[in-house]
């Protein structure tokens, strides 16, 4: 990669489903277009933003909401800042490789939920870092991944029950094992599994004096995925999972269930 600059456009479909063993089940989805521009800083150090525009069919009793309808938003989220440090790069084929990665979202627009006014901002800010060290071979390669984020306390609005609802900070920690096997020089096949840790939450609403404590635990992640890289652009397809069980503790009843994302993606980078 000769370039000291490149794009990256991705479309994603994410489609999530709330499993609740006394609540209605839920599913909601997601279609995101994601620009975003890299520069790279003396080799080893990169800098970059990214600008999110997502169209999503959501459910208003996820957001507060006692009817359940659905409803379709769509609108851009704020843009994330990222910055890269490549410690080690593969020579070739062989060699060590680890970096270190750092992003943040600023939460600068009010967060607005359970109505075709909804937007898509994040509501708090949000900070992550990630560790990636591995192996790379002639044809295989290994990576283990350590990745934590911390999403700030968070407020929103929801438009249907006119209730205002404030969410506490939380951490989300994942240990994931990376595998790549490349079939020739343009192809490569690569698929992992982890573990991902979330906090617990507490959620206040303006109209009840209590607040409901959200346990998301421990959950799993895997991934797979095919990627095509020629002298000017790569292309990549992947699938991923995650799942996790939760409880909610509330004043009006406790409750447990499952959360499971799907997503799918293709991004084309333009080096």
């Amino acid at each position: 990669m000769a370039s000291d600059s490149f794009y990256t456009i991705s479309t994603v479909h994410l489609q999530n489903n709330i499993f609740s063993e006394n609540q209605k089940n839920i599913e909601t989805q997601s279609d995101v277009i994601n620009l975003s521009y890299t520069k790279v800083l003396k080799d080893k150090h990169h800098i970059g933003i990214s600008v999110l525009y997502a169209a999503t069919v959501g459910n208003e009793l996820r957001n507060g909401s006692i009817n359940g309808k659905s409803f379709y938003s769509q609108g851009f989220q704020e843009p994330k800042f990222s910055y890269a440090y490549l410690a080690k790069t593969a020579k070739k084929n062989d060699g060590q490789i680890l970096s270190y990665h750092l992003s943040l979202i600023p939460s600068f627009i009010e967060k607005k939920s359970g109505g075709e006014k909804s937007n898509q901002a994040i509501g708090g800010n949000y900070i992550s870092y990630e560790v990636l060290w591995g192996q790379t071979y002639s044809t295989w390669a290994g990576f283990i991944r350590l990745f934590g984020s911390r999403n700030f306390r968070a407020l929103e609005k929801n438009m249907v029950s006119d209730t205002e609802y404030s969410s506490s900070g939380y951490s989300t920690y994942s240990l994931t094992f990376i595998g790549r096997y490349k079939l020739n020089k343009k192809w490569n096949l690569f698929f992992s599994s982890g573990m991902q840790f979330v906090r617990d939450v507490d959620v206040t609403s303006s109209k009840k004096s209590s607040s409901a404590l959200i346990q998301q635990g421990t959950g799993t992640t895997k991934d797979i995925g095919v990627s095509l890289t020629t002298k000017e652009r790569r292309y990549s397809a992947s699938l991923k999972t995650i799942k996790n069980q939760f409880f909610i503790d509330d004043s009006e009843g406790n409750y447990k269930g499952m959360f499971e994302r799907y997503t799918f993606t293709f991004s084309a980078t333009f080096f």
